[in-house]
């Protein structure tokens, strides 16, 4: 660990520990890396107090498919009752299949197990006419939730 670090390239809201090294902050905003557990004594990397007003600038930039991504996201949580808790319970890759065929256009059959759609036939809900924007901002979609499901599971076992 480097020990050359002044104050005054950490951020105010760091700590300094007993051995006299600086440590990031895991709630500082300014900071590109969150500390997490089992690394909260060691220095992450000096902080960075430009980052958070550029990452602001950055999202407020971002592009109208993410943003269509996200509104598609909550849509699926408020309208569709897609809640965590639900999407917590799809643990064998039924979200990224689904994706799969949103992107794909069409339900994708594989020949040796049949269809990849994970769930009934009724759920597959393309739009009609087919808009392969809106499909492909479904599979977006889903794809975030199946990556949310991951980050909750990964969570839950560092937990003691």
């Amino acid at each position: 660990m480097s020990k050359n670090i002044t104050p005054e390239m950490v951020h105010p809201s760091h700590d300094v520990r007993e051995e006299g090294e600086f440590v990031s902050d895991p709630v500082c905003q300014h900071c590109r890396i969150s500390a997490t557990e089992g690394e909260s004594d060691r220095l992450l990397k000096p902080c960075q107090p430009n980052f958070y007003a550029e990452r602001q600038t950055k999202i407020a930039a971002i592009s109208a498919a993410m943003v269509s991504i996200v509104d598609e996201r909550i849509r699926q949580i408020e309208a569709e009752g897609w809640t965590p808790e639900h999407d917590d319970s799809q643990d064998r890759e039924q979200m990224a299949h689904a994706a799969a065929c949103y992107a794909y256009g069409e339900l994708i059959v594989d020949e040796a197990n049949g269809a990849i759609w994970p769930w009934h036939e009724d759920l597959w809900k393309p739009s009609w006419p087919i808009d392969r924007r809106r499909e492909l901002v479904k599979a977006g979609a889903l794809i975030v939730a199946e990556i949310e499901r991951l980050d909750r599971t990964q969570t839950k076992a560092q937990r003691p």
